[in-house]
Formats: structure tokens, C-alpha cells, sequence
């Protein structure tokens, strides 16, 4: 009697760690499925965002505009332009500058192309960066580069 009630015992104990360890590698897979899945949903939206910078010039002493076409299939928000990174500057100083601040240099935007009136930089549209420079732009080479918030981003070249 004293062997069966130990290997009782024992059973239950081992079907007790066996549920335990099943229940704890369920718990990570399912965790690293939802890391996966997140990974996934990073990776499509970058596939589906794509910008190119079509022309850059100076309009005045201490400013100049960019011009930006969403050539990608995702439509990309006000909120989330202005979570946009922009460099810019001659090509041995560029800067980071800040969006919509009180001291220069910073840039602003707007769209420059708005087919359906919705507010929002929709595939095919162009927006329009106005860089305002604290100092003179001086004649030269120029670089700009645009980070939008996801990570996908375009440079150019220009001169003054």
C-alpha cells in the first residue's frame, strides 16, 4: 500500500510540473506570436510608404522650399508629417532641424496638392516644406534629407 500511494504521488507531482512547464510554453509562445505579428505590421507599413524629394530651391535670402510627393499607397496624416525628422543645410553643416519652433532654423509644411480636400498627403500628392534659415543661404551645395515618422526617407542635392 505504502508503493501505490508513492506512486501516486509521484504522478500527480509529475502531471502537476508537466501542465506547469506546457502552460509556460504556451505563455512565450504566444508572447513571441505577438511580437512577430507587431514586427509584421512595422515591416508592411514601411512597404507601403515611399516619399520622393522632386525639388528643392532657396525662394529668398533665408528660406527655401522642399517639395515632396507621396509616391507610396499609404496615406500619411497632418500629425504625423509633423513627426517627421528634416536635415537640411550646406552639405558640410547640415542640421536637424525642429518642426514649427519660434527660433529659426526650423520648417513648416503644407500641401501643396490636396486632389480630394481631405487635409491628409494621400498617394500621388505633393507637400510643400518651408525651411526657414537663420542665416543668409549662402551660394552652394545643399542637402536635404526627409525621415518620416516610420523610418522611410528620401534625400537630395541641390545648389544655390
Amino acid at each position: 500500500m505504502h508503493t501505490v500511494m508513492t506512486e501516486v504521488m509521484l504522478t500527480v507531482a509529475i502531471a502537476t510540473i508537466a501542465a506547469f512547464l506546457a502552460a509556460s510554453f504556451y505563455s512565450s509562445m504566444s508572447s513571441f506570436y505577438d511580437v512577430y505579428r507587431m514586427a509584421i505590421g512595422v515591416e508592411k507599413e514601411k512597404a507601403l510608404t515611399n516619399i520622393e524629394i522632386i525639388f528643392a530651391t532657396n525662394v529668398s535670402s533665408s528660406e527655401a522650399k522642399i517639395w515632396v510627393k507621396n509616391i507610396g499607397q499609404k496615406p500619411i496624416t497632418r500629425s504625423l508629417i509633423a513627426k517627421a525628422s528634416l536635415i537640411f543645410g550646406p552639405t558640410a553643416e547640415c542640421q536637424l532641424l525642429g518642426y514649427n519652433t519660434t527660433v529659426a532654423p526650423y520648417w513648416t509644411f503644407s500641401l501643396a496638392s490636396d486632389f480630394d480636400h481631405d487635409g491628409v498627403w494621400d498617394p500621388s500628392e505633393t507637400i510643400e516644406i518651408d525651411v526657414i534659415w537663420d542665416t543668409t543661404l549662402a551660394s552652394g551645395d545643399y542637402y536635404v534629407k526627409l525621415i518620416l515618422y516610420n523610418g522611410v526617407s528620401d534625400d537630395y542635392y541641390f545648389s544655390i
